[in-house]
């Protein structure tokens, strides 16, 4: 189960760079951010092959390293699924059992992360 709010958030100041962050999954990659100092990506982004399709244990585990390694997750509600709305699923079904972040803007240059949490229910 997710945590229910309040939600940690954190504010990025504006012009801030961005942390390192998942910008897209389909059924053929995922997409990673590579970040200048304006926080533009600038057309530089790194991707990640997916062999089995979106519903695969390999692109689980990616996920799941990517968060380990401090990736976060981008809202995109235009997305066929964004990244952040796979990690919460990640989280509904059990497979994430501790937290992630996801990243989502109000403006081009302002940026905020909220975290999710694993919470146990007995």
């Amino acid at each position: 189960m997710i945590k229910q709010p309040p939600y940690k958030v954190e504010f990025g100041q504006s012009g801030e760079v961005p942390p390192a962050h998942v910008v897209a999954i389909d059924n053929t990659s995922i997409n990673l951010s590579n970040s200048s100092r304006d926080g533009d990506t600038g057309g530089r982004i790194d991707e990640l092959a997916l062999n089995g399709g979106i519903q695969s244990k390999e692109t689980k585990q990616m996920m799941l390293e990517l968060n380990k390694q401090g990736f976060v997750f981008a809202y995109d509600d235009k997305a066929y699924i964004s990244p952040s709305h796979f990690m919460k699923q990640l989280l509904l079904s059990g497979d994430l059992r501790t937290s992630f972040k996801e990243i989502s803007w109000s403006s081009p240059k302002r940026w905020c992360l909220t975290e999710y949490e694993f919470e146990q229910r007995t």
